[in-house]
């Protein structure tokens, strides 16, 4: 009986750090929560709607040359 016993005791200090840890689990997702949503704010316009400023870069860049190659066209046909 006694062997049971201490077994039985075992378990109960595992099953009660397994609760702990589990507590601390939800505490941690419950932060990182949180710090997801002050990311979301610290985002910019165009990040929120999942653009980066990379993409945005270089559309400015090609918007920039094909405007360039178009008014190149455009006085070479005038001249």
């Amino acid at each position: 009986m006694d062997k049971y016993k201490s077994i039985n005791e075992k378990l109960d200090i595992k099953i009660e750090e397994d609760e702990e840890n589990d507590i601390g689990f939800k505490e941690e997702r419950y932060n990182s929560q949180q710090e997801d949503e002050q990311l979301k704010k610290d985002l910019t316009i165009c990040e929120r709607f999942g653009v980066d400023s990379c993409l945005i870069s270089r559309i400015i860049i090609f918007v920039v040359i094909f405007s360039w190659i178009i008014f190149i066209f455009y006085i070479s046909l005038f001249e």
